[in-house]
């Protein structure tokens, strides 16, 4: 059973008796496949805040969003990002796009798995310490 108290945001989500934010933030969660797909030779990250948003590194460009839902839902607002070119463009656009079809999200220690419709899949690990 999940329990939210809006006034505390993320960290105040629990789960089981512990914080779910805390398998969440100080971590940077690094894709590792898109959709059964291996995402390398690019890299992209994700990292929670504790102010409700997510930010990271996408194959060129950093980035930034607000959470929309609570937990293990998952939905992004708009995302912000710098406008660099470089020849991964095709899977920054991916990533984007994946980041944007999303709708939930499970959690087995260092990996997270993003759900999306029709078994569409967003798979990370996490690396110790934020970026």
């Amino acid at each position: 059973m999940y329990k939210f108290f809006p006034a505390l945001g993320l960290a105040c989500i629990l789960t089981a008796g512990a914080a779910f934010a805390d398998d969440l933030t100080g971590k940077t969660w690094v894709l590792q496949a898109l959709n059964g797909e291996a995402f390398p030779p690019s890299e992209a990250t994700l990292i929670f805040g504790d102010d409700g948003r997510i930010s990271g590194a996408a194959p060129c460009n950093q980035y930034s969003a607000k959470l929309q839902s609570q937990p293990p839902a998952f939905q992004v607002g708009p995302i912000a990002s710098t406008r660099m070119a470089c020849p991964e463009m095709q899977e920054e656009t991916a990533f984007f796009n994946a980041l944007g079809v999303v709708t939930s999200m499970t959690l087995d220690g260092n990996n997270m798995v993003l759900n999306g419709p029709d078994d569409f899949s967003m798979v990370f690990g996490a690396r110790p310490g934020v970026d």
